[in-house]
């Protein structure tokens, strides 16, 4: 009996400590209701943002935007913060057309796109006769039987690469035309432009104003005069930033930071209507208008950051000027959590994102206060979340995923959220975000749409961070987290200044106004290599210098690799006027040390440039690995002796790391006067006896071009091959002079020959996709002669 009693109080007492221990959870994890926040108050606001003009950040929209958000959430009861930073961004002043037929001219208004790299293409009139291209297949064939050389060429906006194509065979502009009837995809944003300071203007122009121009274009001679005025100039932006106080005196000096972005992009600036990034914002605003009426323990940190499209610059100056400037430091050091929202209305998905694509420096201790965010075990977000999405949609939808793969992502759509400024301070950062987003984002098409599935995706979203929101402010009780103590160690900068090297003085003088691009790859050591994942964590950063040269890049990602690079284009006006020298400058490459700053200097030279296209791999006849373009060699055409001064930028579409967005573009800087080298040859070897991929002579007559002079090689893989036909035949007379066996020689020459004479028949007919393709294969078969000629002439000696 007494064991009985003994076995029944043991049943009690473990039943009474599984309740304890299970109470907080089950109390806390029931939000007392769902707050629900109506799509057509959410919408009003987007109509309102789209609606300012360009948001790009710096631009004058972008500044009203931020007035007006900083008016309603003074109205709501807010403490405001009005944060200013310098964000390096291109200014397009107007651009516009000069069209000439028969006796009569129209001007146009025209936008300029995204620059080429840092190459804005300003230009105060460039000239050609106007060319019509169809677009049907994105390709040479589109621009069978045209002669597009020195031309300018229009085309659909809706047209792919096939812009690229036109260039390649010569084209001095292009104009796009957009169509209100059609919707543009993100994927424009990395494929019409360069992303090497290629000086190749692009602008486009609207259907209804130039509808005359291509009826005229049918029957007559049309002339085009393309005026950009496009500058890359460093613009104030703002973060506005609300403080609310919390109502508990145990919790209030706790801080729940929320936070999204109101900026915009496009690869049109200045149409850049931005609906998709205005939806986040008007989220935000509702769940700060209702905050007050929910009367929150905690404290409230609700920011509005810019920049976002420069590589998160506002998050970066906010953290940066709080922890080195004091700005809000306080509040900084007392966030407890950061929960950022970024909505879509084309998907009812929601996740909630524990990373993003703009790093991965996330230590294990983070790692852990993350799940304690998100568990059960822990605040139990993932719950909350959960149910709420389920509530709302009557059980039709669940939480989507709770911890996000970099590398699940469709490399031109990385995921960059500003929590990730915050993770890099180790304080709990997520997103509940949709899954995926508008396929039109920055383009002219991000406008608003209004449909009931719509309608459904933003109650959905807007009511789920809503009610996350409210469970995080006025629900758990227990303490989250710890509190911080931030200091200038907490954070790594990048500090350095652009010089030029006096040759007569001997030494180093600051180059002001100069323009840094800075890319950042996710890489690490393995087995003593470096492993790139570039093309799913990656960023890059352009930053103009000040008058003497100095820029500072804050926030960067401790430890790890950044590529470095420098140009300045003054006057606007023509080609890059200085690149970056690589033997002043050293390594490109520059580690992120243990110091708060990393200094680095960047030497740059007055110069011309070669642009190349068909840089390719001759095992593929694919684009060349950048790993070996960087290697390089500008030598003298005479002595043989290496270039004193050069440079190379080799094109990486979208800066995405991977084979498929190498463009086999490679644009070589080079100042014949000042590198001690009249005329010079550039050769791109593969290691050890694979020789060469490219080699340019200019059919043995060295290449020579002048200081601020861009020349573009068309159709290059056509002059690669007659370069190596003229260094083959040489050599093989000295060969038969020798008595050396050649056949295996003259046959692979006999082969190369039938291609060329194909690819001269096509080029009769302006088949250029035939002849593009009877090249390659010429220039296959002339390489190989190549190397068997080195292999003859090794064996002989």
């Amino acid at each position: 009996m007494s064991n009985l009693r003994i076995l029944l109080r043991v049943c009690i007492l473990m039943i009474m400590i599984v309740g304890i221990v299970l109470l907080p959870h089950i109390t806390l994890s029931e939000p007392a209701r769902l707050v629900e926040i109506p799509p057509e108050e959410v919408l009003e606001h987007v109509r309102v943002l789209s609606t300012l003009g360009s948001r790009v950040s710096g631009y004058e929209g972008c500044i009203i935007a931020s007035e007006y958000i900083e008016k309603l959430l003074e109205s709501y009861g807010y403490t405001i913060i009005r944060h200013s930073f310098n964000v390096t961004v291109p200014v397009d002043y107007g651009s516009s057309i000069l069209f000439r037929t028969m006796g009569q001219e129209k001007v146009v208004k025209a936008y300029a796109l995204a620059p080429n790299s840092v190459e804005t293409c300003y230009t105060r009139g460039i000239s050609g006769d106007l060319v019509y291209v169809e677009y049907k297949y994105g390709d040479l064939r589109d621009l069978s039987g045209l002669d597009v050389r020195n031309k300018i060429v229009i085309m659909d906006f809706n047209s792919g690469a096939l812009w690229r194509w036109a260039v390649y065979l010569g084209a001095r502009g292009i104009i796009f035309i957009i169509r209100n009837d059609t919707r543009y995809t993100l994927k424009e944003d990395i494929i019409k432009r360069f992303w090497t300071p290629i000086d190749i203007p692009r602008v486009a122009v609207y259907l209804d104003e130039i509808t005359d121009i291509l009826d005229s274009i049918r029957r007559e001679r049309v002339a085009a005069t393309i005026t950009v005025k496009m500058k890359f100039e460093r613009r104030e932006s703002y973060n506005i930033i609300g403080i609310f106080n919390g109502t508990d005196p145990r919790l209030a000096k706790e801080f729940i930071g929320l936070i999204t972005h109101y900026d915009s992009w496009s690869i049109i600036p200045r149409i850049a209507p931005g609906a998709e990034d205005a939806l986040s914002t008007a989220v935000l605003l509702e769940v700060a208008e209702r905050i007050p009426l929910m009367k929150p323990r905690r404290s409230v940190m609700i920011a509005f950051f810019s920049g976002h499209y420069q590589a998160l610059a506002g998050a970066r100056y906010f953290v940066h000027d709080s922890i080195m400037k004091g700005l809000m430091l306080d509040v900084l050091n007392r966030l407890r959590v950061v929960l950022e929202i970024k909505a879509s209305a084309y998907t009812p998905l929601i996740a909630i994102y524990d990373k993003g694509n703009f790093h991965y420096n996330y230590p294990v201790l983070y790692e852990s206060d993350i799940i304690h965010l998100v568990s059960e075990e822990g605040v139990n977000l993932k719950y909350i979340v959960n149910r709420t999405i389920s509530e709302l949609s009557g059980g039709k939808y669940t939480l989507h995923f709770y911890q996000f793969d970099p590398s699940h992502i469709v490399l031109e759509d990385p995921r960059y959220f500003n929590f990730e400024i915050f993770s890099l301070l180790r304080i709990p950062s997520i997103a509940i975000a949709s899954a995926s987003f508008s396929p039109y984002r920055k383009t002219p098409s991000d406008i608003v749409e209004e449909s009931s599935k719509y309608f459904t995706n933003i109650r959905l979203i807007a009511s789920t961070y809503a009610t996350t929101v409210k469970y995080l402010l006025v629900e758990y009780e227990d303490p989250l987290f710890e509190e911080h103590d931030f200091n200038p160690k907490n954070i790594k900068v990048l500090v350095g200044r652009t010089v030029e090297y006096n040759e007569t003085a001997g030494v180093y003088e600051p180059l002001g106004d100069s323009l840094v691009i800075v890319h950042y790859f996710w890489s690490r050591p393995t087995y003593g290599q470096i492993v790139f994942l570039g093309p799913f964590v990656r960023h890059y950063i352009i930053e103009k210098t000040d008058s003497e040269g100095n820029f500072r890049i804050p926030i960067v990602i401790p430890d790890e690799l950044y590529w470095v690079m420098g140009y300045k284009d003054d006057p606007e006006e023509g080609p890059i006027e200085y690149a970056i020298d690589f033997p002043f400058t050293g390594s490109i490459g520059v580690r992120i040390g243990r110091e708060i700053e990393t200094i680095v200097q960047i030497a740059l030279f007055k110069t011309g440039s070669v642009v190349l296209f068909d840089v390719l791999d001759p095992d593929t006849a694919s684009p060349l690995d950048p790993e070996y373009v960087l290697a390089t060699l500008v030598i003298d055409h005479s002595s043989q002796n290496f270039a004193r001064h050069y440079g190379i930028d080799v094109e990486i579409i979208g800066n995405i790391m991977d084979p498929r967005y190498y463009g086999g573009v490679v644009q070589i800087f080079v100042n014949p006067e000042l590198s001690e080298t009249p005329r010079f040859d550039i050769l791109i070897p593969l290691g050890g006896l694979r020789w060469y991929s490219l080699i340019l002579t200019n059919k043995n007559r060295g290449l020579y071009i002048e200081p601020s002079q861009q020349l573009i090689i068309p159709f290059t893989i056509l002059q690669v091959y007659e370069d190596y036909s003229s260094i083959n035949n040489i050599r093989l007379e000295e060969a038969i002079r020798s008595n050396l066996y050649t056949d295996i020689v003259e046959n692979l020459l006999s082969v190369s020959s039938i291609y060329r004479s194909k690819c001269r028949e096509a080029l009769s007919r302006k088949n250029y996709y035939q002849a593009r393709g009877q090249a390659i294969m010429a220039w296959l078969a002339e390489r190989n002669a190549y190397i068997n000629l080195r292999y003859l002439t090794l064996d002989a000696s």
